[in-house]
């Protein structure tokens, strides 16, 4: 891209800024063959269903059923429901400490925070003998949808021991955390305590299986432990494996071991979890790659067939991650229902399985769920319209006579005639007097 405007000297400082970078809106009936048994699930936070479903801090079996009812109208069939967060249990827990069991009396006013309303609605639960995971199992299944026990495996919120969810396992332990309150699972106890609620779950509740999210957040081991840490590491994900089939199956199937790591290999195995041996041991069944916060979902479309490689041909299915966002300020308005469609898309032609959606939990957002609903079916995303997005980093300077080549990573070819593309791109900073030349794989787009 050129820009090639005739300066009068007094503008000679006079610059333009790209703020977003190019997208591609594609309609297409092409489309390639579908895989297996494409699925979504989401994956909620500790506060999701509570805060976000239930009315009242007094909430209802009923409650929970609407939930999931929307969620399944919204187009997911596997639900992700957290029960462990910040080394708390989330549900009656007979073996660790429930999330406001330690809350200081000094900051418990009902508004407070909205962790005060999670725990306050679960406190209630408990008091009226509902258990919440057997009554999300049973709701789900209800509606043809399978439901997951949810665990953020080292989430670092709350870091002041003041504070409501810090919880007496970090407080009455801090020789056993480092860097900002993650907790080292070199310590026999830390690994102890993940397999003691997970046998809890399967032994109480009728769950389909167990969701571990291990970008809440991915550090495990010390600086300098981490290949020491690795087998550590394995060896848990082979009693949970083992918990998992001792337990027996929920309607007719082997409960499920899902695992939320980062995007790519190389990064899950630098934290020290080795998803390539899991994959070959056959001891999880579903794994989410995905960034911390964002989708980026250019850079996902370039690293999953790397994943595709080690998942094909074995029991684990490959559910690349949607989030909210697709990268930093990069939210509403520029991402449509025709933005979240063409992530999805892409991950198919790339080898996914599924989808994975994350942080998309609240149903009034209306471009995502409009979304949801089709990637389920690939033949069906495949015939409607999609936008693919290019990601600058920020904004983009261009001067005077300044020429710029930026790489958009496509799942289509744009020139299929079966295809109607249009390229657009967003700036900010121009007047009516500046000129651009774009080319498109060296040839030149009439403006």
């Amino acid at each position: 891209m050129k820009s090639n405007r005739p300066w009068p000297v007094s503008d000679s400082a006079l610059t333009v800024l790209f703020l977003i970078a190019p997208a591609l809106v594609l309609t297409s009936t092409a489309y390639a063959a579908p895989p297996p048994k494409p699925r979504v699930i989401v994956m909620t936070d500790s506060s999701t269903i509570y805060v976000g479903f239930c009315p009242t801090e007094r909430a209802t079996v009923k409650d929970l059923h609407n939930a999931m009812e929307m969620f399944r109208v919204g187009g997911v069939d596997t639900y992700g429901h957290c029960v462990h967060s910040r080394w708390q249990a989330i549900y009656n827990s007979k073996v660790v400490e429930i999330a406001g069991d330690v809350t200081p009396e000094g900051v418990r006013p009902p508004e407070h925070t909205h962790y005060w309303v999670r725990s306050a609605v679960v406190r209630n639960f408990i008091e009226d003998g509902i258990e919440v995971p057997q009554v999300i199992a049973e709701a789900c299944h209800q509606r043809g949808m399978r439901a997951l026990g949810y665990f953020r495996m080292n989430d670092v919120h709350g870091v002041h021991p003041h504070e409501p969810i810090y919880g007496s396992f970090r407080s009455g332990n801090p020789e056993w955390m480092f860097a900002v309150k993650s907790m080292d699972y070199a310590v026999p106890q830390v690994r102890d305590h993940i397999l003691s609620v997970v046998q809890e779950l399967v032994d109480r509740y009728d769950l389909d299986g167990i969701d571990f999210d291990f970008m809440r957040a991915p550090r495990y081991f010390r600086d300098g432990q981490i290949e020491s840490g690795t087998p550590l590491m394995t060896d848990m994900i082979r009693q949970v494996r083992r918990i998992l089939d001792e337990a027996g199956d929920v309607n007719g199937s082997r409960r499920i071991l899902c695992v939320r790591v980062p995007m790519t290999v190389s990064g899950s195995t630098g934290a020290g979890l080795d998803v390539p041996t899991w994959v070959a041991e056959g001891l999880i069944d579903m794994v989410c790659p995905a960034d911390y916060y964002y989708s980026h979902w250019d850079r996902m479309m370039q690293v999953l067939p790397e994943w595709k490689k080690i998942t094909e041909g074995t029991r684990c299915s490959l559910y690349p991650t949607i989030h909210y966002g697709a990268a930093p300020g990069y939210n509403h308005p520029w991402l449509t229902t025709e933005s979240y469609r063409g992530m999805a898309h892409g991950y198919y032609q790339r080898g996914a399985d599924g989808i994975a959606l994350y942080n998309i939990w609240n149903i009034n957002n209306e471009p995502a769920w409009a979304a949801a609903a089709d990637m389920g079916d690939p033949k069906r995303l495949a015939k409607k319209a999609r936008r693919y997005h290019c990601y600058l980093g920020g904004l983009s300077l261009i001067n005077q006579d300044d020429q710029k080549t930026f790489d958009i990573v496509l799942p289509d070819d744009p020139q299929d005639q079966r295809h109607r593309a249009r390229l657009r791109f967003y700036a900010a900073n121009l007047t009516l007097d500046h000129r651009f030349e774009v080319t498109l794989n060296g040839e030149v787009i009439d403006p």
